[in-house]
């Protein structure tokens, strides 16, 4: 399985900022049983998180990705060795989720970038999908 990153998408993954910014996200929620939330396309984000988390459960929306996007983060999971099923993918847009789809818990982080399969070449401000499709 191969995923291909735009260069903008290796430029943003290769700031150190922005890495530091998503540490400090994470690390804000606190160890243990803690539901994190990535509401956007980016197989990155659920697997940083599930790597810095020591109890990790992750919903991933994945809207454009889907099964594709669920198969390549368990592959990506299981070579990083990280806690079976600890990333969930739902396929599904925030505003239809139930709580039986966070299994009655409160999400403890919800962390999301603009970045959507299908808008890699596009210009930054058409990326604003994510205010519309996110909240």
């Amino acid at each position: 399985m191969q995923l291909v990153l735009s260069p903008e998408r290796a430029a943003i993954y290769g700031d150190r900022e922005w890495r530091l910014s998503m540490l400090k996200a994470v690390e804000s929620v606190g160890r243990g049983d803690s539901l994190c939330m990535v509401a956007d396309d980016s197989v990155f984000l659920p697997l940083l998180v599930a790597q810095l988390s020591e109890a990790p459960h992750i919903i991933s929306l994945l809207l454009g990705l889907k099964e594709r996007g669920l198969q390549y983060l368990q592959a990506a999971a299981n070579a990083n060795h990280l806690p079976p099923n600890c990333i969930e993918v739902l396929g599904k847009r925030v505003k239809q989720l139930t709580t039986q789809d966070t299994h009655q818990k409160k999400v403890d982080l919800l962390i999301a970038e603009p970045f959507y399969l299908g808008h890699d070449g596009m210009l930054p401000w058409q990326n604003l999908r994510f205010w519309y499709t996110s909240i």
